[in-house]
């Protein structure tokens, strides 16, 4: 569990794509195409989502959405910073 952490941190979209592999990522998620939007624009908050849907059956607890929150800020800042370079 530690190792997929890990590795969901430094090469998210990977992990989301081994997870769409082997049929755990489509669980969380009722159409593919959700899955696909949020592989490309916002890898964490995608794991973290479909993490927390299959595992605790939704956000039932207020940190499922600060995560979810972090996540997301995480995931924006990475475009973020790509358009800054782009700029550059």
């Amino acid at each position: 569990m530690c190792f997929v952490l890990i590795a969901s941190l430094i090469v998210p979209r990977l992990v989301l794509f081994i997870t769409y592999l082997n049929g755990w990522l489509m669980r969380a998620f009722p159409v593919w195409w959700w899955a696909l939007i949020g592989f490309i624009f916002a890898p964490l908050t995608t794991l973290w989502y479909a993490y927390v849907i299959i595992n605790y059956g939704g956000f039932t607890d207020v940190w499922h959405w600060v995560v979810l929150v972090i996540a997301l800020f995480t995931d924006l800042s990475a475009h973020g910073k790509s358009a800054q370079k782009a700029r550059r």
